[in-house]
């Protein structure tokens, strides 16, 4: 084996690597792990469903531009969520 292609594999196999480690690192609490995707067809989350503000505030700018305060988990309007979580 020449020596350009086992450094080409190498490099493949580190870039393959690296993609895995990010997407293990980047699940949501409540969403899908490999995407974090949220449900944000119906109220299905609240405030005591988090551990921290900002977790709720995840799922609330992924579901925001979409379908609003869908959760209500914004009681003020102020686009700052389950404040009392902090």
């Amino acid at each position: 084996m020449n020596r350009a292609l086992i450094i080409t594999l190498v490099i493949i196999i580190l870039v393959i690597a690296g993609f895995l480690i990010f997407l293990a690192l980047s699940g949501g609490e409540k969403g899908d792990e490999l995407n974090n995707t949220y449900d944000c067809s119906a109220d299905v989350y609240n405030c005591a469903d988090f551990t921290t503000q900002a977790e709720a505030q995840a799922v609330f700018d992924y579901c925001n531009p979409t379908a609003r305060d869908i959760h209500r988990l914004d009681n003020d309007g102020d686009g700052v969520v389950c404040e009392s979580l902090d």
